[in-house]
């Protein structure tokens, strides 16, 4: 039986790192998670970022990351101009 996960993402573009992220709610049906963002939409908040609803549907017992992940700390970025952006991961340096 599929579930279906509700989630809000507000971007602020006037700052890169400031994403806001939240689950709404999990549901049996969709149907049931299109009705849940018809009540949301009308709340404060939400209904200033209505495009921000997304539904992912899910399976139970499924693995949904099959990768490992590093810490935001284990990324090192340039600091000058010229390579401004340029990140790399420095999780296998932080290995030796």
């Amino acid at each position: 039986m599929p579930l279906y996960y509700l989630e809000h993402v507000r971007i602020n573009h006037e700052y890169e790192d400031d994403t806001d992220v939240k689950t709404c709610g999990i549901f049996s049906s969709s149907e049931n998670a299109q009705s849940a963002i018809q009540k949301l939409i009308q709340q404060p908040g939400f209904r200033d970022y209505q495009n921000g609803f997304r539904i992912y549907t899910l399976t139970l017992d499924e693995v949904y990351w099959t990768e490992g992940f590093i810490r935001s700390s284990e990324i090192q970025c340039a600091d000058d101009e010229e390579d401004e952006g340029d990140c790399t991961d420095q999780s296998d340096a932080s290995r030796d």
